[in-house]
């Protein structure tokens, strides 16, 4: 009787591990530590990769002061605040809900796109800052492009005339890549072109655009590039130009009299 009932109890345990087997064995189920059925999440059939987090933009290089020059306006954007030195101005007319929309982001100017559900905008703009009488000085601002393509300066600014300076990034096939023209009631007339080299992108670059008389000047990195004669417009605001394309940031400008 007794090897009866060892004989059943062999027999009950190896149906048990078969058992445990069969569990294991099926999709969607494991073990757990006490040996019981518990049911297993499924292993995706596609495996989306860890994208890296956003680059952190470093810091603009230290502007160098010019101690012989005077100090018209200076700014390093530390606070919200410092936008309200400054005009905002789309250079073609556009409908208030597609104006340009300018921010202080982490102590630099940003240019964010279009008011219209942050779209992206060919659409040039500016903004400005000064006196209506400034006439011959110096501004001089750092640049880093994320994505826009185009970055710029703009003097003597008085409603829609000016004289700009802008850049194009090397990735676009255009030409020029730097262009120095007046702007008179919109219309625009080149006085200097060059077609190589444009920027990179995701780099700081320091520019400077200098009017002092019928001389313009532009500095790129502390490099003469472009110079012109022109002595159409005489007085007028400074500022920054770009497309409303986003991803642009301006830092450290200044404004010295010359």
């Amino acid at each position: 009787m007794k090897r009866t009932s060892l004989t059943v109890s062999v027999i009950l345990v190896a149906l048990g591990v078969v058992a445990l087997g069969v569990v294991g064995s099926v999709p969607g189920f494991s073990l757990n530590a006490s040996g019981q059925a518990q049911e297993s999440l499924p292993t995706p059939i596609f495996q989306y990769p860890d994208f890296p987090p956003t680059p952190t933009v470093a810091s603009a290089p230290a502007q160098q002061a010019n101690l012989a020059a005077t100090l018209l306006f200076a700014t390093d954007f530390a606070t919200p605040q410092t936008l309200d030195a400054w005009d905002l101005v789309d250079l073609e007319a556009v409908p208030s809900s597609s104006r340009s929309v300018w921010t202080i982001e982490d102590g630099r100017l940003a240019q964010q796109r279009t008011a219209t559900l942050n779209t992206r905008s060919l659409q040039e703009t500016v903004a400005v800052t000064g006196q209506a009488d400034w006439t011959d000085y110096e501004i001089t601002a750092q640049v880093h492009d994320q994505s826009n393509g185009t970055f710029g300066l703009v003097a003597r600014y008085d409603g829609n005339s000016f004289y700009r300076y802008s850049i194009i990034a090397d990735s676009y096939p255009d030409t020029p890549k730097q262009l120095l023209e007046k702007v008179v009631d919109g219309v625009a007339t080149p006085l200097a072109a060059l077609d190589q080299p444009g920027h990179r992108k995701n780099q700081w670059y320091t520019v400077a655009l200098r009017v002092v008389g019928s001389t313009i000047q532009v500095t790129l990195d502390g490099e003469v590039v472009l110079e012109a004669t022109d002595s159409t417009l005489t007085a007028g605001q400074a500022g920054v130009y770009t497309r409303a394309l986003g991803g642009i940031l301006f830092d450290n400008i200044q404004v010295t009299e010359r």
